[in-house]
């Protein structure tokens, strides 16, 4: 079948590698803290519009648009990573070794489509170019355990398509995101595009405003603003564990009291006496109590310790932080025969179960999510339907002032929205917030503050389409679509006939049980190519 024309055919090399960078550089704007929402669909449409028509390497083209992306929307590893190893050279190497394994997703969704593309009809090739970006995403979320951060599906809180999110998720969203972009550079008059962007960029909060005045539960959640250097100083800790007294006598009465992750940095099981009169107090007051302490454990050889929710007063439970933070919170055993090359300055904890019992505040249960753990909506899920809403603490002071809490509150709304679920994030260096159903942002502190946030929220019983069903349309519409692509590609090339009786012979054979038959599809395959080329 034929494809469109691209006019970036009519490029020069050159032209293309610049308009490809500046693509690149204008995806992470549709994202956290910039919300230039038309810069995703923009950017996503000339990418698209440029490996229509281009005679250059597919791999490599796609390769440079993520290195473009990754390389301003990430770069905050490099202030982490350099505060964890104290070196430049170390940081950097890593920060660059990671921004270059994430291209290659971009650069394998830009090899295939040149691959796919050359079979199928120019209307359905918007289809093949969303379907590849999110079977990307997807294997990107969970491949070497995962990364999925920066997910298109996250940018479209702050679009018409925020309403799609509690039905088909995040790679719903980010999947019809790809569409539209494609489709926008397939529209034929410059008038069409601009109409069409406008009206997809129409915040999608606005349709969903309002906020009930009196909620069941009230809050407050705590920001210490503690800096990595002082949270895990000795001579500092005195004085952290007051302040933190104090801020909690300030909000007693309130419902629920979070602090966030790691506020306190010694194990619950050396501060007997200091936790239990903070117990003694939430229970005055009838007050639920979560903290954000590590947990100990003891063997007959060593002690390991846990990133924990620990919950007292009205509150019951502890959750384990089950997804830990590369060289932040743990080393692999595989690496840790290069730790004698760099210094290296890391906790090392232990990571929770897949499956771990609810925490409960005032006897009803909610999802408890520690820092990275907001990422992977799996983990969420399975908190689900039995959490009646999400509690989400972390502790960004490592990132400094760069964009990483900005993209991580974002996340937090798209999961609220997910998951029909009020959402209490509480933060150690800032933007510490209260987040409704629909991904609203109520009440916030500012970044890189000190304070204590007081809101109120309602526990929810009901389930989204998503929270009951998954990822399982979105599953099965790429399935289908895919099996329908090899088969049409297979087709135009020769390999199956009309009636298709080559093409259930030649699979049985190939994959029957054994050499012998194996053997036989692959030569019945051959001489049918064989074959073929002679006649024509």
């Amino acid at each position: 079948m034929k494809t469109t024309v691209s006019f970036s055919n009519l490029l020069e090399p050159k032209a293309c590698c610049i308009l490809l960078l500046l693509s690149g550089l204008m995806l992470p704007l549709g994202f956290a803290p910039f919300h230039i929402t038309p810069c995703l669909f923009v950017s996503l449409a000339l990418f698209y519009w440029i490996l229509l028509g281009s005679k250059q390497s597919s791999f490599g083209l796609g390769f440079l648009y993520g290195l473009c992306f990754f390389g301003l929307s990430m770069n905050w590893l490099y202030r982490a990573l350099h505060t964890l190893f104290e070196t430049v050279t170390v940081a950097l190497f890593l920060t660059m070794l990671l921004i270059m394994y994430l291209s290659l997703f971009t650069a394998l969704v830009s090899l295939f489509f040149n691959l796919l593309k050359k079979n199928l009809h120019q209307i359905l090739l918007p289809i093949l170019f969303a379907s590849l970006w999110t079977v990307s995403e997807m294997i990107r979320s969970c491949f070497m355990g995962g990364f999925p951060w920066m997910l298109l599906g996250y940018a479209q809180v702050d679009t018409l398509l925020a309403l799609t999110i509690p039905y088909i998720g995040i790679y719903g969203a980010g999947f019809l995101a790809c569409i539209i972009s494609a489709s926008i550079a397939q529209l034929n008059t410059l008038t069409l595009k601009f109409c069409f962007l406008m009206l997809i960029c129409i915040p999608g909060v606005i349709l969903n405003s309002s906020v009930p005045e009196e909620l069941a539960l009230s809050v407050a959640v705590i920001q210490p603003n503690q800096s990595t250097e002082n949270k895990w100083d000795q001579e500092s800790f005195v004085t952290t564990l007051k302040n933190i007294e104090a801020k909690i006598d300030q909000s007693l009465g309130r419902d629920l009291i979070v602090l966030p992750e790691t506020a306190i940095s010694v194990a619950v099981q050396y501060l007997h006496p200091y936790i239990k009169k903070l117990e003694a107090k939430a229970i005055a007051h009838h007050s639920a109590l979560l903290l954000g302490i590590p947990v100990a454990t003891k063997n007959s050889k060593n002690t390991s310790y846990a990133n924990a929710l620990y919950a007292v007063g009205k509150a019951t439970g502890q959750h384990l932080k089950h997804h830990l933070v590369l060289f932040g919170e743990y080393i692999p055993q595989y690496l840790t025969r290069f730790t004698q090359w760099f210094p290296l300055s890391t906790a090392d904890f232990f990571p929770g179960g897949v499956q771990q019992k609810l925490v409960r505040a005032h006897q009803i249960p909610f999802v408890s999510l520690i820092c990275f753990e907001l990422a992977f909506e799996d983990m969420i899920r399975s908190q689900l339907p039995e959490g009646q809403w999400i509690v989400s603490i972390s502790d960004d002071a490592l990132f400094g002032k760069t964009i990483q809490p900005y993209q991580q509150l974002q996340i937090a709304q798209a999961r609220s929205l997910q998951t029909g679920r009020y959402q209490i994030v509480a933060n150690n260096s800032g933007l510490s917030s209260v987040i409704t159903p629909h991904g609203q942002i109520v009440s916030s502190l500012p970044h890189d503050t000190e304070g204590v946030l007081n809101a109120s929220i309602e526990p929810i019983k009901s389930s989204t389409f998503w929270v009951t069903w998954g990822n399982t349309p979105v599953y099965c519409i790429l399935i289908v679509f895919f099996a329908w692509v090899v088969f049409r590609t297979l087709n135009s090339n020769g390999y199956i006939s009309n009636s298709g009786s080559f093409s259930v012979v030649s699979a049985w054979s190939f994959l029957g049980g054994g050499f012998k038959n194996r053997s036989k599809g692959i030569v019945a395959i051959t001489n049918h190519i064989i074959k073929r080329k002679s006649c024509k």
